[in-house]
């Protein structure tokens, strides 16, 4: 179910695996669940349902009815537990679902989220008293500093700070604001469709990065996004660059000389993963000032033969001590070859 109230989609169908229970005692460990997911008609147009099934051995021990509902706005949403009839306020981060509550003053939070073909869900807690009694609502930001900042630890750092930044929430930006959150930003987690990609391009470029720029020592991304990016700020303590769906035709002019990003590849970036979305690279047949680097001192990249390995040791990437390739073919007939 999204915040406007309507039913995720992508979210429907029936679900395997196995679940660690919490609190102990109420279940245990290893038990197989089974999540069925609608589509299933409104409820008074407010509310989706699902189903969750416990088994052990193959024998039906807990089946749980709950409502997904919305209340008076888009982001008023609640889970209702049939079987208990226990009330729990839940928010949409970007992609998770995330339930807190509280019963004998202990803190718990529930998270969900798809992950490719997989639907994840995972109990935080604060602490052992299995009890779940006297359960009181509460809400994400009713949460102690330390369980909040635990819980967003589990999101993608870009998530967190695209959802987050500038809502007029000083005690939340605060936690994000720690560098935890801004070091490492995993831009190639963006799944959403195109329009949605510019939006929030447009904010990290224009309103996020200026004022975590100084932090983000690596960046994750691909190769469409790359120039962006890069470009949008100066990143002093930038050192780490990972580049998925890294494709020869569209993405290899920007490390020649005279490229746009020609200072940031060849005096800053010291490692550097190229993750192929295509053939590999054939390198004895490119330039000799593709790849030039002062400061690279870790590569890894798909090559197509041994010689375009060796090319790569010509030097042109001088402070290189670790090189991790992959070898679609050893070209034992080559020249290069017989002469090491």
């Amino acid at each position: 179910m999204s915040a406007s109230g309507t039913v995720q989609t992508n979210w429907t169908g029936t679900w395997y695996g196995a679940t660690e229970a919490y609190p102990k005692g109420t279940l245990g460990n290893g038990w197989n669940v089974t999540f069925e997911i609608g589509p299933y008609p409104m409820v008074d147009n407010n509310c989706t349902m699902w189903r969750s099934i416990f088994k052990e051995n193959g024998t039906i021990k807990l089946t749980k009815d709950n409502r997904f509902c919305r209340e008076h706005g888009p982001d008023d949403l609640y889970i209702y537990d049939g079987s208990s009839g226990v009330k729990v306020a839940v928010q949409w981060i970007h992609n998770m679902l995330v339930s807190s509550f509280k019963y004998n003053d202990v803190f718990a939070v529930a998270t969900m989220r798809m992950r490719g073909d997989i639907l994840e869900e995972e109990i935080l807690i604060t602490g052992d008293n299995p009890a779940i009694k006297d359960v009181m609502v509460v809400h994400l930001l009713d949460l102690p500093n330390e369980m909040l900042f635990n819980i967003l630890k589990k999101l993608e750092n870009v998530d967190i700070l695209y959802s987050f930044f500038g809502i007029n929430n000083e005690r939340l930006e605060k936690i994000i604001e720690d560098e935890f959150f801004s070091n490492s930003l995993n831009i190639a987690s963006i799944t959403e469709n195109s329009t949605t990609i510019d939006a929030i391009f447009d904010r990290f470029c224009d309103y996020i990065l200026p004022r975590i720029y100084f932090n983000v020592k690596c960046f994750i991304v691909e190769p469409e996004f790359m120039e962006r990016i890069l470009l949008a700020n100066p990143y002093p303590n930038l050192t780490e660059l990972k580049l998925f769906n890294f494709q020869r035709d569209s993405s290899l002019h920007y490390f020649t000389d005279n490229s746009s990003l020609e200072h940031i590849l060849k005096e800053q970036i010291t490692k550097l993963d190229l993750i192929h979305k295509d053939d590999a690279l054939s390198i004895r047949y490119l330039p000799s000032n593709t790849f030039p680097s002062s400061t690279l001192t870790y590569l890894c990249i798909n090559v197509q033969t041994f010689t375009d390995f060796v090319c790569l040791l010509d030097g042109r990437l001088k402070q290189l001590s670790t090189l991790i390739i992959q070898l679609y073919q050893m070209d034992t007939d080559s020249s290069v070859v017989h002469n090491l």
